[in-house]
């Protein structure tokens, strides 16, 4: 069955932390979000994840895969995760 990533980055600055879900590996998810934080026409170019990315050294995020599930449980345990953190 196919397995799906439950990801986290932490801001090692702000102390602040984004949790997120991929169905690809993590670096290709990474290289995505930096690529679409620095694109002013991506549709969320403003939310607080992107907006910290620019405003941060990249260097300053660790991030790394926290769960590891079918594709299917995939929202379910991002949630989860995102309230038990």
């Amino acid at each position: 069955m196919f397995k799906g990533y439950v990801y986290k980055v932490d801001c090692l600055i702000s102390n602040k932390s984004y949790v997120g879900i991929t169905t690809t590996t993590l670096e290709f998810r990474k290289k995505t979000h930096i690529q679409s934080a620095f694109n002013e026409n991506h549709v969320r170019y403003n939310i607080h994840f992107y907006k910290a990315l620019r405003k941060y050294e990249l260097n300053s995020f660790r991030w790394y895969v926290i769960d590891i599930v079918e594709k299917e449980e995939l929202d379910g345990r991002k949630i989860i995760w995102k309230y038990t953190e």
